[in-house]
């Protein structure tokens, strides 16, 4: 393999202990959970979390039983007080849940490998802030970084001696189908300065939360590019279907969807967790839109 590949360097953060856990469909849970299991217990790894969603389910069900003394469990304050929840706990079972009927229409699905387990809290060892740099081995740094917009808590990691940056959901999220799914939830303008903030890193690959991993600098501008151009349609397609719906936004979350989200081929995300992220981008649009007519 080429030293300079993709797999080359992330093989060597696996060889360091290394894990980036993001959002994973539930028969991707069990398909990870031998070999993160084995690591977990035996090899001292160093989960890092992108930000709390449905997809911190990911890691109980694997990670539970025998963790080594020496795994660390790394995330931001608020991820932290987040899974410290009830409610948060309840909701995140609830929505993980929702995946498993889209998973089960996947042709050729061994469906014993499904997992229906209750989310369970767990303690985070390593509290992360922006700027902050840890040192896992001498060969490999990891920069955090503060990129809200899909979330208050998300985070963005960059290794500097691989030039990997693991930007998670910050990025939006290339889909099968050639479109990129917008994927800011809490703020619209802290998505478009985080993703302004990934522009400026000289990665030579960057993965998103899901599905693909780009190779080359020229990629990577290309797709960060495409995702702010993403975000801007996204957000002048919602600013003229309240106007259009006269500020309904149960009416425009509606007609979102049936654009945007019914046409695209499966598996996606679950109906209920699309209404909730449209109703949170649109309110959040809607509100600025009547915070600014107001100055």
């Amino acid at each position: 393999m080429c030293a300079d590949s993709p797999g080359h360097r992330f093989s060597s953060l696996r060889a360091a202990g290394l894990f980036f856990l993001r959002p994973v469909l539930p028969v991707q849970r069990n398909s990870m959970k031998g070999g993160l299991r084995k690591c977990w217990e035996k090899e001292s790894p160093r989960p890092s979390f992108s930000h709390t969603s449905t997809g911190i389910i990911a890691v109980q069900p694997i990670t539970s039983g025998k963790p080594s003394p020496a795994s660390k469990v790394a995330a931001s304050a608020q991820a932290a007080a987040i899974v410290a929840r009830p409610s948060a706990q309840m909701r995140i079972t609830e929505l993980g849940r929702t995946a498993i009927p889209v998973v089960k229409t996947l042709a050729g699905l061994d469906e014993s490998l499904l997992i229906d387990e209750p989310f369970r809290p767990f303690d985070v060892d390593i509290v992360l802030h922006d700027g902050q740099m840890i040192q896992v081995d001498k060969d490999t740094t990891v920069e955090v970084l503060a990129t809200p917009g899909h979330t208050r808590d998300h985070l963005s990691y960059y290794i500097p001696e691989r030039k990997i940056l693991i930007g998670g959901e910050a990025a939006g999220c290339l889909e099968p189908g050639g479109s990129i799914d917008v994927e800011f939830l809490a703020d619209y303008e802290a998505h478009l300065a985080s993703l302004t903030r990934l522009l400026a890193i000289p990665a030579e690959v960057f993965t998103q939360g899901h599905n693909y991993l780009f190779v080359g600098q020229d990629s990577i501008k290309a797709y960060l590019e495409g995702s702010i151009k993403a975000a801007e349609d996204f957000a002048a397609r919602v600013h003229e279907l309240l106007q259009a719906e006269g500020g309904s936004i149960e009416r425009v979350v509606h007609r979102i969807k049936v654009e945007q989200h019914d046409p695209k081929p499966g598996p996606k995300q679950p109906d209920e967790a699309c209404l909730l992220n449209l109703t949170a981008q649109v309110t959040h649009l809607a509100t600025k839109n009547a915070a600014n007519r107001k100055k």
